[in-house]
């Protein structure tokens, strides 16, 4: 039984050129597809955030435009992450996972990476650089260098190895549960009713797990493997190319350990909260 995917089912919807040998050229349809499939996504974000957390979400036009718009973009961002995930663990069956990982491409790798530099490209340009004031600097650095790296698949570079950097995303989600459940009303999403402060509880305690087992301990053994194997083929590409993705590889890792120190400082506030909640009670 086959467990991967070798084929990209877009490829032949190019409508010029016909052929191409470069892979930015051969997919440049699909990114622009995927810039605008991913807005599309945050036009219907509202939709769904509305019929999910009801007349207050419909109010933050009124009383908070930047929330609601912060809403609408995380659930693209949920949706990202899911599709993400599904679409990279096929990658990790790939003959050429193991065997080529460096220089090999083949079609699917191509099909995903245009996928995520279509994010990249929407998130640089509509949320960091429209919106900075919502994201500010570090998101900024984060989608620009990630749709630098992400790009650089297309080289290609690292194609098949596109799946141990995409799994991050595992992650994501949760972050933005986190971000919904955190700053919308006790009442809200109704459906919780008087569970959703366990809900918040739940989503915490998966978050931390997914995002240590995902961005810290296999992004950081991800990043230095990666460095391992491509030592052997180094003048295959230029120093400078290298230096970049290297450089903003280590930044990543930064923001992770950055983001995850923050988590873990406020889930101390949050059982500290509650102990002393508790002993209030008890006395």
């Amino acid at each position: 039984m086959q467990l991967y995917v070798d084929s990209d089912p877009f490829l032949y919807l190019r409508p010029f050129p016909q052929n191409s040998d470069n892979l930015f050229i051969s997919h440049w349809h699909e990114i622009l597809f995927f810039v605008f499939f991913f807005h599309g996504l945050f036009l219907l974000g509202s939709k769904v955030n509305s019929f999910i957390f009801g007349s207050w979400y419909d109010n933050l036009e009124q009383t908070n435009a930047k929330l609601k718009k912060d809403f609408d973009v995380r659930f693209v961002g949920i949706c990202q992450a899911i599709l993400s995930v599904w679409f990279c663990i096929p990658m990790f069956f790939h003959p050429k996972f193991k065997n080529d990982p460096v220089l090999g491409e083949y079609p699917f790798a191509s099909f995903v990476a245009s996928f995520t530099i279509g994010y990249f490209i929407w998130d640089l340009i509509y949320c960091c650089i429209f919106h900075f004031e919502l994201y500010g600097i570090e998101f900024l650095f984060h989608a620009g260098g990630a749709l630098f790296v992400f790009g650089s698949t297309l080289v290609p570079f690292f194609q098949p190895y596109l799946c141990s950097f995409l799994i991050y995303e595992l992650s994501t989600p949760f972050v933005q549960y986190h971000f919904m459940l955190s700053n919308s009303p006790d009442n809200c999403p109704a459906f919780l009713g008087k569970h959703k402060k366990t809900a918040v509880i739940a989503n915490g305690a998966c978050l931390i797990l997914t995002f240590f087992s995902s961005r810290i301990i296999w992004g950081v053994f991800a990043t230095l493997y990666s460095m391992y194997i491509v030592w052997p083929v180094k003048d295959q590409y230029n120093y400078l190319f290298l230096i970049i993705v290297y450089v903003l590889n280590c930044g990543f890792q930064f923001l992770n350990f950055t983001w995850f120190s923050k988590m873990i400082r406020l889930g101390s506030k949050l059982a500290a909260g509650n102990t002393t909640k508790r002993s209030k009670k008890n006395e």
